[in-house]
């Protein structure tokens, strides 16, 4: 076994030992206990097996310890054991001190390195500037490798030449840099993109894939790794030596490829925050220019943004506004249709009345991970256009009942002048019919214009299920009549409700009869009633041919059929619309559920009150 030096701290350790247990043997085991392995001979060899083990441990601590260390007591250890021990051993042949000195050194190194990643990769996260990004990895390659100068190489706009994007130390004139550049597939950048591996040449004079400007500049040997994103290639970082030949081996190009990979990571973080930047601007110049008033609210229901059209509609500035609840913008019926959104959990539709007349409709939609957004239309001028449709609609048909109660009459008498013949008698009952409809069809029109005229309504508390009673006895001969069945689920103990009898009744008629039409012979028209939290709610199902979904929507418009609909099914087309103002005017809502070849189900809700019917008996 030679003698290097480590083996020499070995031999010195054990001798070492050997005299501390000697020393251990003599002072701690006393005469009784030398009599007595003096007399059975075992003293030399404990006192040998002690100093092996005491000489041996040493070692192994003297020896682990110096491989433990890391930075930084990595230089500490470089200076205070292998620089001053060195120079007393100048004889021995294999000097693993100089091993561990290289050792300490390339752990130093990668130190460095590894310190100069994390400065590149805070880079990475905190810079938003991808040229400084490039500039400092190019830097920090130069600076690591056995390299002077360095550049990177990436795709122009056209995606059809390699330029000169980034550079360091470059040994070529700034002016004639941007000469520097190379066709897809072409030169240094063109091999290493194309085939997607990092590539070393050893003698760049003499390499037809090196730059002839580079040549001339006193490029002696380089090497270059590919910049790709997803197996895309997007460029490549070259390292030079203008000193030697061969300056590169296989661990340099493996460090250069860890470069080039976070130079592809920054290219494409600029790359996606020049996208979303983009789209940023986009959305602003949207939410800047439209007419719509938008609103965002976070899940609190706290303002998040404004844009212009709502600040000239509400008169608050989106600075002031930001933060603060609904409230601040004066219009309390804001909160009432995010409420309603919150409470259906899905968008929902609702009006505004802002201070001032004017009239916003809007929509209020869920939007997940922000809160919610409302988007509303000022419709005053359409309001006011409807108003006076129904004004006039209703002056029209106010005028047209004393006509029709005249044409009735005359029918009347024409049956009663005298006996009439078959064809007469057809005749006349047509007309009586078309005068029924035309003043059933009058009367509705009245009916509708009262309600959203505001008319005052007779409200007491009802029994829902009284009502319902009555409705369903007016709407059975028609039933019976289409041979259908009527079928009943409604408790008798369902909370009161406050509102007029008349209308409700009209109401549920107007939804039974509705159902009765359309439903074909053979089927079956059910009315449900249930309570719930502080809430009545009424169900009318029926088995007929069921709405298209694209008809919903319209379902209560006024005079609106549905396309395709039973053609003689009778009605005037204003029964829905009746139900629905009726409904609104009760402080309700109605809604339709259908599905084509199975039915259809409206719905509606009333408020429940807790005052109890006054006794009457006597």
């Amino acid at each position: 076994m030679p003698r290097t030096k480590m083996w020499l701290v070995f031999y010195a350790a054990i001798g070492t030992g050997i005299l501390l247990g000697a020393i251990f043997y003599v002072g701690f085991f006393g005469e009784v206990a030398h009599t007595f392995l003096h007399e059975s001979g075992l003293g030399l060899p404990i006192a040998v097996v002690l100093g092996l083990l005491f000489g041996f441990s040493y070692y192994l601590f003297f020896k682990l310890l110096l491989r433990a260390f890391t930075w930084p007591f990595l230089r500490r250890a470089q200076a205070l054991v292998v620089r001053p021990i060195a120079p007393l051993l100048p004889a021995w042949k294999s000097n693993e001190l100089d091993k561990l000195e290289e050792i300490l050194n390339e752990a130093l190194g990668t130190l460095e390195r590894l310190d100069l990643f994390s400065e590149i990769a805070a880079e990475l996260v905190s810079s938003l500037d991808p040229q400084a990004t490039l500039d400092q990895i190019v830097r920090t390659a130069v600076e690591t490798l056995p390299g002077d100068s360095g550049l990177i190489f990436l795709l122009d706009e056209g995606g059809d030449r390699y330029a000169v994007r980034a550079s360091h130390h470059l040994p070529v004139p700034e002016g004639r840099v941007g000469e520097i550049s190379f066709r897809v597939g072409e030169g240094v950048p063109g091999w290493v993109a194309t085939r997607g591996r990092p590539l070393i040449i050893a003698d760049a004079r003499q390499d037809p894939r090196v730059h002839p400007l580079l040549q001339e500049a006193g490029v002696r040997s380089l090497m270059s790794a590919p910049l790709t994103l997803a197996g895309r290639p997007l460029g490549a970082l070259n390292i030079f030596n203008c000193s030697q030949i061969e300056a590169f081996d296989e661990n340099d190009l493996r460090l250069l490829a860890i470069y080039a990979d976070l130079a592809a990571v920054a290219i494409n973080n600029a790359r996606l925050y020049g996208a979303m930047e983009q789209e940023r601007e986009k959305l602003a110049g949207i939410l800047r220019d439209t007419t719509d008033i938008v609103v965002v609210l976070d899940e609190a229901g706290q303002i998040i943004l404004l844009n212009p059209a709502a600040e000239r509609t509400f008169q608050v500035p989106a600075a002031q506004a930001e933060g603060q609840p609904l409230q601040v913008l004066g219009v309390s019926d804001l909160k009432a249709a995010l409420d309603s959104a919150r409470q259906a959990a899905r968008a929902v539709v609702y009006e505004i009345a802002v201070p001032g007349g004017s009239t916003l409709y809007a929509s209020v939609s869920p939007v997940h991970g922000v809160g919610w957004v409302m988007v509303m239309q000022d419709i005053t001028p359409l309001k006011e256009l409807d108003r006076l449709r129904g004004e006039w609609v209703a002056t029209v048909s106010h005028d047209l009942k004393n006509p029709i109660n005249v044409v009735r009459m005359a029918l009347d008498l024409i049956e009663e002048s005298g006996p009439l013949n078959e064809e007469q008698t057809e005749v006349l009952g047509k007309a009586r019919e078309g005068s029924l409809r035309m003043q059933a069809l009058v009367t509705d029109v009245l009916d509708l214009a009262r309600m959203e005229a505001g008319a005052a309504i007779r409200a007491a508390p009802l029994e829902l299920f009284d009502l319902l009673a009555v409705a369903l006895n007016e709407v059975e001969p028609l039933a019976r009549q289409r041979e259908l069945r009527l079928r009943t689920d409604v408790p008798p103990d369902l909370p009161l409700v406050r509102g007029d009898a008349v209308l409700l009744t009209r109401a549920v008629v107007n939804l039974l009869s509705n159902a009765v039409k359309y439903t074909p012979s053979g089927g079956q028209v059910t009315l449900r009633a249930h309570a719930e939290a502080g809430s009545v709610q009424v169900e009318v199902n029926d088995t007929g041919p069921g709405i298209p979904e694209e008809a919903l929507p319209h379902l209560f418009e006024r005079f609106y059929r549905v396309p395709g609909s039973d053609a003689h099914a009778e009605g005037t087309g204003l029964g829905l619309s009746i139900v629905k103002s009726i409904l609104e005017r009760h402080g309700g809502h109605v809604w339709v559920e259908s599905t084509v070849g199975q039915g259809s189900t409206f719905a509606f809700v009333l408020p429940a009150v807790e005052e109890v019917l006054p006794d009457s008996t006597p």
